[in-house]
């Protein structure tokens, strides 16, 4: 058993990963420190797949060009803000740290042993937060919360995840990734935005 699993409050979790070097000491290539949000509660959780360069600096997630984009994706939800964006959702990921860049350009996907060694964290942010509705970011956060799911298949759908909570799929936000253009993608994920918006319309307030 990972002592990690015992973690009980929200506080504690963000105290014991703010230093955590578990995958340095592994021997597993990172490039920061972690970078999670700091919320308490939350209208819904949001899980990328790692930190890019420029969270790699700031130790925010989602700052760069991808948030930008995930965040116009978002308005029709009311989270098309820094503000809202930050204020309302519990933003996690896979993967804690930057795990650097490419020879040839681009991030390093996360490896096997770095997801392995950082989901606990994972485990423990989406059992300490309670929020209503989970949004899945990207290939590597769907095969965590749906494993064996194709993105195909998700974007557009509500599935659950373990718990139970309803989990809504998006496209990774990268302006390299060719899957919002191909044909019939788009109307899928302006599904995937309208479930968030009804599911964030449910939130008591």
């Amino acid at each position: 058993m990972d002592d990690r699993d015992a973690i009980d409050s929200i506080d504690e979790l963000h105290r014991r990963l703010e230093p955590c070097r578990l995958c340095v000491e592994a021997g597993i290539r990172v490039e920061s420190m972690p970078v999670f949000s700091r919320l308490h509660r939350a209208d819904a959780i949001l899980v990328g797949q790692a930190p890019g360069a420029r969270e790699a600096v700031d130790l925010r997630p989602f700052t760069g060009p991808a948030g930008r984009r995930l965040r116009a994706w978002l308005e029709p939800a009311g989270l098309g803000t820094e503000e809202a964006f930050y204020g309302r959702l519990y933003i996690a990921a896979v993967a804690k740290c930057f795990p650097g860049k490419r020879p040839r350009g681009g991030d390093v996907r996360p490896s096997p042993a770095m997801v392995r060694t950082c989901r606990p964290w994972l485990l423990r942010e989406l059992a300490l937060i309670d929020a209503p509705v989970v949004i899945a970011v990207g290939t590597l956060a769907l095969a965590e919360l749906a494993p064996g799911v194709a993105l195909e298949h998700a974007v557009g759908a509500e599935l659950r995840i373990d718990d139970g909570r309803p989990l809504v799929s998006l496209p990774h936000p990268s302006g390299a990734n060719p899957w919002p253009h191909l044909p019939g993608n788009a109307p899928l994920l302006r599904r995937s935005i309208d479930l968030i918006c009804r599911r964030l319309e449910r939130r008591p307030r």
